[in-house]
């Protein structure tokens, strides 16, 4: 416990200069440092040296409620998108499948293959790229994912052809991202091992995606880094009103379902966590600072799980 303290002194002070100069503060580190040690907070025994644990959350906190103040209608409409797409039941988890890259690569294909709906293939598509900043690459006529085909130096995961470009995604879920043949980290190596076995020239747009669970950095600066939360969220973005066979929504509820709950940044139930964030957005004080203090580590762990930007 004194390690801890000790561990986080830093920040405590940090935290103080950040409340005095208005600058950002560090809402992650905020989140598993809250999450970490708040038994040893409201549950002291003889002897602790807590006053830091205090002193820590009396100038942090301020900082985090504005932060959270102002993130809270994006907060809420998502999880009240998300909320509509849930099914109690993932089967995909059930069936041991969570954390299988070459089954989220399946799932990926299957959500994003225009013959799955075809009335909303090109929706779909535009929406996943559009959060990742990418919808350029579209036009009118939508892709199909084309899964471990072979280059020269490797197998990426997904390659679509868009008119605007060719888009390569490389998924990882407990894995590390590795070394191609060529030695070459993959994201580096696939953009030109597609290239290559498409014979296109030099001014043809190659975009790689990065997919992982907590949006960690890929080898390549380049890379388009985003999350199976994000591609989700994406998803139920672009079906929300779609009309489509009751069977086909339900498969899409269950691939929603399971990336919100399973593939995220943390441990926390999503679930349960979005569930309550819909039923206090209901109410009439939700953007009260005292229910934003008493709801922090919570709404905190929300954002982590729907805005994994922030984590960067």
């Amino acid at each position: 416990m004194t390690a801890t303290i000790s561990a986080f002194h830093s920040f405590v002070e940090q935290a103080k200069r950040l409340r005095a100069s208005g600058a950002p503060s560090p809402v992650s580190e905020f989140l598993k440092f809250v999450q970490e040690t708040q038994h040893i907070v409201w549950h002291r025994s003889a002897g602790t040296p807590d006053a830091q644990f205090k002193e820590f959350i009396d100038a942090a906190s301020p900082i985090v409620a504005k932060e959270i103040q102002e993130l809270l209608p994006r907060i809420a409409e998502r999880a009240q998108l998300t909320c509509r797409w849930l099914v109690r039941h993932d089967l995909i988890w059930e069936a041991g499948l969570s954390y299988v890259e070459d089954s989220y690569t399946s799932l990926m294909r299957w959500a994003l293959d225009p013959r799955t709906h075809p009335a909303s293939a090109a929706k779909r598509q535009r929406s996943w790229l559009e959060s990742m900043g990418l919808d350029d690459l579209c036009g009118d006529e939508p892709a199909t994912p084309k899964a471990w085909e072979r280059t020269d130096d490797g197998i990426p995961d997904l390659v679509m052809h868009f008119p605007g470009g060719i888009l390569v995604v490389e998924a990882k879920t407990g894995s590390t991202e590795h070394a191609a043949p060529s030695g070459m980290p993959q994201t580096m190596a696939y953009p030109e091992a597609v290239r290559r076995e498409l014979g296109l020239n030099r001014e043809a747009r190659i975009e790689i995606v990065f997919i992982t669970p907590d949006r960690r950095a890929a080898a390549n600066p380049d890379a388009k880094c985003t999350t199976f939360v994000e591609f989700a969220i994406a998803l139920a973005r672009a079906l929300d009103i779609e009309e489509m066979h009751a069977d086909t929504r339900a498969a899409y509820a269950m691939v929603v379902t399971h990336f919100l709950t399973c593939a995220t940044p943390t441990a926390v139930s999503a679930r349960e966590l979005l569930e309550r964030v819909v039923a206090w957005s209901a109410q009439p004080d939700w953007t009260a600072p005292q229910r934003i203090l008493e709801r922090q580590v919570d709404l905190l762990a929300v954002s982590q799980i729907l805005f994994s930007e922030r984590l960067r």
